[in-house]
């Protein structure tokens, strides 16, 4: 049973493989499309997903999946055997009052976790153990309106979605601002549910616009790059569009939530455009 219900996290490996956390099917989908496998990461009977939001892999190809509705993170083999949770002290209590957004610097394989609740950022190193948390509620540098998605640059910087806010911050990777863009609306360079981030080998940050079903990239500074999407079924069109994920070939995978499936383009570099 291959069917997704709500994907929302999504990543590549470094065979190819493409990993999906599938919210509400509480399950992650494992695609290999060179082997032609299909396969599902399941934790523990006793332990279970609840609600799997973002996913990422470390530099040993370990797999590392959010549970907004568990607080924690679920880590898995790179086969797909279930090794640990991250972030319960106890059977009810939590580092994260919701964790959601994941990105890990595979250099250090350093985990960024956006917990959504505490409108903060936690760094984690891969045993779980706190390494240190920045950011609270605020309009203001490195403060936070429910932030949701996060992505690690190739400099280890970090790009973090802060939704209510409608904007991105630019932050290093103690927690120190370099840069923010962005305003609620519906115009180029504006937001209204932004979700899933990336950043391209030309250090362009890609952003999931779900409100209005399409993928906005932007150079550095703020400036639109290109956009591409729209609202509909199709080839090409999005509804209620959450993760994004690139892989080393720079091909673009979005998980394009209600339509219940992955999307995937290539950038047609000669047009500026995909």
């Amino acid at each position: 049973h291959r069917r997704m219900v709500t994907p929302h996290g999504v990543a590549v490996d470094a065979n190819g493989r493409v990993l999906v956390a599938d919210t509400r099917g509480r399950v992650v989908h494992v695609f290999d499309s060179a082997g032609k496998q299909y396969k599902q990461l399941h934790p523990p009977e006793s332990d279970p997903f609840l609600s799997p939001i973002a996913i990422a892999l470390d530099s040993q190809g370990r797999i590392y999946v959010t549970d907004s509705g568990r607080s924690k993170i679920f880590v898995f083999r790179p086969d797909g055997k279930f090794l640990r949770t991250l972030g319960a002290l106890s059977h009810n209590e939590s580092i994260f009052k919701r964790c959601t957004g994941l990105a890990i610097d595979r250099r250090d394989d350093t985990l960024y976790v956006v917990d959504t609740v505490a409108m903060r950022v936690v760094a984690l190193n891969s045993e779980g153990k706190v390494l240190r948390r920045f950011g609270q509620q605020g309009t203001g540098p490195v403060e936070f309106n429910y932030p949701t998605h996060i992505a690690v640059a190739g400099d280890g910087t970090l790009w973090v979605v802060d939704s209510l806010n409608f904007r991105v911050q630019h932050l290093d990777a103690s927690g120190k601002i370099l840069a923010v863009f962005g305003g609620q609306g519906d115009r180029p360079g504006e937001f209204d549910k932004p979700k899933g981030i990336a950043v391209d080998a030309q250090g362009r940050i890609l952003v999931v616009e779900g409100r209005f079903d399409r993928v906005q990239a932007y150079r550095p500074d703020g400036e639109m790059a290109f956009t591409f999407g729209n609202t509909g079924n199709a080839l090409g069109e999005f509804f209620l569009p959450t993760g994004i994920a690139l892989d080393p070939g720079g091909k673009i995978y979005v998980a394009d939530g209600q339509n219940g499936r992955v999307e995937i383009f290539r950038v047609n570099e000669s047009q500026g455009g995909r």
